[in-house]
């Protein structure tokens, strides 16, 4: 087997559940429709190499949410794929040998099937079915729930009270919450939401997260724009794979979070990460 280069390529989904094809210039090597790739570039990182391929021959800055696992072997390189969302347009002109468009994710297999190149067309195909076989709630997040504050719901509330922060705010390790009165323990979750220090304990940044589900995400009052939105969103990036421990536990959504794959795990990670990514926060905006 002869010596393959190293690679790197975007795949990158919209909001509407599209993903980016790029068309090379006169259907270069047999390839008609292809994911975004290129050479590794030896002064950039593998996700950086990979925003710089997309910026280049799309236009489109995108932003990785995570790697796409396994390596890719073409004819000539052997790509690694990054998951990634579309930020941003750049004003620079992206590399005319190439056209780009959104393709409905059920359309991209009959769009890669018209490649004449047999190994770039099997390894394309190869990406498409991996990205479906590991990340299937992201494409059926994007694709089918236009409601992604419903979505970013009910995945925050999933996650945040497998904890109990009632239990916690009263166990032997805080005290000064019990001597301090009922409510000092969301008193200290208020301050640390205008001023989050992440370098707290796990559990302590459950708790918090604990807190604003139950005074904010329960009523739906939290506005998904807003600075204390910003802050749920890292605590949950921060613990979602958190093993908290049991005498903290509300055991029937434990139980359900312990019974998730690493793969829907890292998926809903991956969409929390998107809602982060893509939301303009208002700092005036304090819950």
């Amino acid at each position: 087997m002869k010596n393959l280069s190293r690679s790197y390529g975007g795949l990158v989904i919209n909001p509407e559940g599209h993903i980016l094809l790029v068309e090379p210039k006169n259907h270069f090597d047999g390839y008609v429709w292809t994911f975004p790739k290129g050479k590794a570039k030896p002064d950039l990182k593998p996700f950086e190499s990979a925003q710089r391929v997309v910026q280049d021959k799309t236009g489109i800055f995108p932003l990785p949410l995570l790697k796409l696992p396994g390596e890719f072997a073409g004819g000539t390189s052997l790509t690694e794929f990054f998951v990634m969302n579309p930020f941003r347009e750049i004003t620079t002109k992206p590399n005319k040998e190439n056209n780009s468009k959104w393709v409905p994710i059920e359309a991209v297999e009959p769009h890669i099937s018209q490649t004449l190149n047999p190994v770039g067309r099997n390894r394309d195909l190869e990406v498409l079915a991996r990205l479906f076989e590991v990340y299937p709630r992201i494409l059926g997040g994007f694709r089918l729930d236009e409601q992604f504050e419903t979505k970013e719901n009910e995945v925050v509330t999933a996650y945040s009270l497998r904890f109990d922060g009632y239990a916690y705010a009263e166990t032997g390790n805080n005290l000064e919450w019990q001597q301090n009165g009922s409510d000092s323990k969301v008193e200290w979750s208020k301050s640390f939401i205008s001023n989050p220090d992440y370098s707290q304990s796990k559990d302590r940044l459950c708790m918090v997260l604990f807190f604003i589900q139950r005074g904010l995400i329960r009523e739906r009052w939290l506005n998904w724009n807003s600075h204390t939105a910003q802050v749920a969103r890292r605590l949950f990036l921060e613990t979602y794979n958190y093993n908290v421990p049991e005498a903290v536990r509300y055991e029937g959504l434990y139980t359900t979070w312990s019974r998730k794959s690493e793969s829907e795990r890292e998926a809903d990670a991956a969409f929390i990460r998107m809602r982060d990514y893509t939301t303009l926060y208002f700092p005036e905006l304090r819950d």
